[in-house]
């Protein structure tokens, strides 16, 4: 579907770093069209325990709180790519 030019900037207080850590995280949306039992979970080390999928502006309500600020600038700027692409089909 699409993908920023920019990388998201996420600052990440660690445990035992004065000032956070700052990672740069390179975000892409994808159009899946088959079910979220498909998605396999385990091909790599996992990081999540299900998949779900939602409208992207619910997606602030699931978030813990320590990354929602970085989940806000996803949602901002992928709103108008998947409006726009959802437009298209």
């Amino acid at each position: 579907v699409g993908a920023p030019r920019k990388a998201v900037r996420f600052e990440q207080a660690a445990q035992g770093v004065a000032g956070g850590v700052g990672l740069r995280q390179r975000w892409y949306a994808f159009y899946w069209d088959y079910p979220a039992s498909d998605c396999q979970l385990d091909i790599h080390n996992r990081e999540f325990r299900v998949v779900q999928f939602m409208a992207i502006a619910k997606t602030l309500d699931s978030i813990v709180r320590f990354k929602r600020e970085v989940y806000q600038q996803v949602v901002k700027i992928f709103t108008p790519v998947i409006s726009d692409y959802i437009g298209k089909l």
